[in-house]
């Protein structure tokens, strides 16, 4: 998902873990395509916003291989510090298990 327009419109669905919210639709594209929404005010520091979208790009890809048609928004629900880091790859693999479910 890279337009604006891929961002915008109701999701239906809305999972949540202690850092993140994913919002997920059906698609008519019929792939799995996913987005991850992070503001430089929810995530001052660029390492861990890239960090946090590489991890993101890494989870999806690898729990959802086969092609079924949702679109998926990751974001973060508060602001996330270096500190942070190393529970965040583990806290998006769960959210990513919650939605594939």
């Amino acid at each position: 998902m890279t337009n604006t327009s891929d961002f915008l419109g109701k999701f239906e669905g809305r999972d949540y873990t202690s850092n993140f919210v994913v919002l997920s639709r059906e698609n008519q594209v019929g792939i799995a395509r996913v987005g991850a929404a992070i503001s430089k005010k929810r995530v001052p520091l660029a390492v861990v916003r890239n960090l946090i979208k590489r991890s993101v790009r890494e989870n999806f890809r690898t729990l959802f291989p086969s092609p079924r048609g949702v679109d998926l928004v990751i974001r973060p629900t508060k602001g996330i510090k270096k500190k942070d880091i190393p529970g965040i790859a583990a806290e998006i693999s769960t959210l990513l298990n919650k939605i594939k479910k």
